[in-house]
């Protein structure tokens, strides 16, 4: 076959080869808006890996300025999910390696669809990879702030709904953290078009809708449940499969890791102490504090 229809590879008539995908393209197709609002929070965000960086830059610069987020923790558990999720830039993965050798001898669609399956594979486990880091940084940072306020959770390593109910008590800080509305809801209708999720989408909108922050936390919470339990599935290539479910149910990987990143801002904004210092960072000559850098680092 002289041109590859699917596979990692694309080769063409003379033989030069390139790189047909790269398994985290769907980070920032997530979230991409093309709606043109000079106000859209969207268009502003950093690119996904950049948003991860600048806040493993700004933990990391708060922890060694002794700018403690927490007396017992100096946060490294955060930082290290943060590196970890930062370092995956591309992942292969092969369904076809447990098949018969000669099922891809004899027939060509077999190839192809397996090539397919396998592209939606990679991406599905560099999602999968990244979100698991990221979520490990968020429990560890829940887990370092307000040691005094809901300890009962915190003993029970019910990081999840602690993180929910901190956010909960200090419903003035999403109005604090713009975009995450908007972020909220677009990860939202990714879960219900990714199917699977629809009674856990259903609670979240009935009990916690539109309240930033808050839904937020809920719906990483649920999300996370989600993939532990098994119920999740990679998708079908698009060219066998219902394109939206197919789309959606690698997007919302993403658009939930953004999220998470949103809340790991808003626990160190809870927690960090000093949070009214003016410090040095990278967003040009302004004098920001401490809390006001963590409110705005994940834009342009």
């Amino acid at each position: 076959m002289t041109e590859k229809t699917y596979g990692r590879w694309t080769t063409d008539a003379r033989g030069k080869s390139t790189k047909r995908f790269v398994a985290i393209e769907p980070a920032d197709k997530a979230v991409t808006c093309t709606c043109g609002r000079p106000d859209c929070h969207r268009a502003k965000l950093l690119p996904f890996r950049e948003h991860i960086a600048e806040l493993y830059r700004t933990i990391w610069q708060l922890n060694d300025e002794q700018l403690h987020v927490s007396e017992s923790c100096d946060w490294s558990s955060v930082l290290y999910g943060l590196r970890m999720a930062a370092s995956i830039d591309d992942v292969e993965a092969d369904t076809g390696y447990v098949e018969d050798a000669l099922v891809f001898a004899l027939c060509e669609p077999s190839i192809d669809y397996e090539r397919g399956q396998s592209e939606m594979a990679s991406k599905y486990v560099a999602a999968a990879s990244i979100f698991n880091f990221l979520w490990l940084a968020y429990e560890a940072a829940v887990g370092a702030t307000a040691p005094g306020e809901l300890r009962r959770l915190a003993r029970e390593a019910r990081l999840g709904e602690r993180g929910r109910r901190l956010l909960e008590a200090r419903p003035e800080m999403s109005a604090r953290f713009r975009g995450v509305n908007d972020l909220a809801n677009l990860a939202l209708l990714h879960c219900r078009k990714g199917g699977l999720m629809l009674d856990r989408c259903a609670r979240i909108e009935q009990r916690f809708a539109d309240q930033g922050l808050v839904t937020a936390a809920e719906l990483c919470r649920e999300f996370r449940n989600f993939l532990y339990h098994g119920e999740d599935e990679v998708p079908h290539h698009e060219d066998w499969g219902d394109p939206v479910t197919s789309r959606c149910r690698i997007f919302r990987f993403y658009s939930v890791s953004r999220l998470v990143l949103y809340l790991i801002q808003a626990m160190c904004w809870i927690a960090v102490e000093g949070g009214d210092r003016v410090v040095e960072h990278d967003a040009g000559s302004e004098d920001l504090t401490a809390r006001e850098v963590l409110q705005r680092l994940q834009f342009r």
